[in-house]
């Protein structure tokens, strides 16, 4: 609702006196391990002591507890997400909110977001250019020609924020094939990704350190590979498709105090992808990414 105060842990009474909106009407805010009441489940009284939103759950499950601690998720929409610890950041074009919390301390985090990744593969298909996204990897592998290809099907999220852009592609000449739209797809995913990273590495003091992929394209090797590049970071990658569970699991256990946090096992990650390509090649083909997002956003 937008009505929420992150420093105070509550609504923002100047928001809600400008908007008209009685205080009364509204729940009662509390931290996220917070005792919040009872299921009753085949007759047995479990207690409820744990709400949270998905994304936090996940950088939860993961490991993500410690600041600088991030998780990049490739799901139907993209997800970039570093711990902060009980420092609130504002880096500007990026979200920031409580990660958890409960009586005694807040945790925040900054979060961006990549539009339409699920709809980029649909569109794909649709094509003909891709049966399956377990075509992308050989795809990509088969390319020759870079070709920069910006997927705003609809629009561009953080910390662009721009719903008015359109779908682009530069640099196409006789000699490229679908293989290499598919691999331009894939690299614009992760330049998208990177122009969040890089947001967040130009406030300065941020720092980020290990950071864990999840989601259904994060079983994508190619788009990892490139990503690692991008970055020029080693990124993780786990393949449990439970990590939600597991960290809204364990906030709320350690709340009702049958787990301790020294004990807790995290999702353990299975494979690990460095870069490749050195600080120099990285930065020119950066320079040609921000070069065709420019032009894409000029155009109307």
């Amino acid at each position: 609702m937008l009505l929420y105060n992150l420093d105070r842990g509550d609504w923002d009474g100047d928001l809600l006196e400008h908007f008209g909106i009685p205080r009364t009407i509204l729940p009662e805010v509390a931290p996220t391990q917070s005792t919040f009441g009872e299921a009753v489940i085949d007759r047995h009284s479990i207690p409820i002591t744990c709400s949270i939103g998905d994304q936090q759950a996940s950088l939860a499950g993961l490991g993500g507890l410690r600041a600088g601690m991030a998780n990049v998720n490739y799901g139907t929409g993209g997800f970039f997400l570093v711990n902060t610890g009980p420092q609130r950041c504002a880096v500007p074009g990026l979200l920031t909110s409580i990660a958890w919390s409960n009586k005694k301390e807040t945790t925040y985090l900054l979060e961006g977001t990549v539009n339409g990744i699920g709809p980029l593969w649909t569109w794909l298909r649709d094509l003909g250019l891709i049966k399956s996204e377990k075509e992308i990897d050989a795809a990509c592998a088969r390319s020759k020609e870079r070709v920069f290809f910006l997927p705003a099907l609809i629009g561009l999220g953080a910390p662009h924020w721009d719903n008015t852009v359109q779908t682009a592609l530069f640099g196409l000449t006789a000699a490229c094939r679908k293989e290499d739209l598919v691999r331009g797809a894939v690299e614009g995913i992760a330049f998208l990704m990177t122009d969040i990273y890089r947001a967040i590495r130009a406030e300065g003091s941020i720092p980020i350190g290990k950071i864990i992929t999840s989601g259904g394209g994060s079983q994508i090797k190619s788009l990892l590979q490139i990503q690692a590049d991008l970055f020029g970071k080693p990124i993780s990658v786990t393949q449990d498709p439970e990590a939600t569970v597991r960290g809204a699991g364990f906030l709320a256990g350690e709340e009702a105090g049958v787990v301790d946090r020294k004990d807790f096992q995290f999702t353990v990650p299975r494979e690990k992808f460095s870069p490749r390509i050195g600080k120099t090649e990285r930065e020119e083909v950066y320079l040609r990414w921000q070069q065709a997002i420019a032009l894409a956003r000029s155009w109307r």
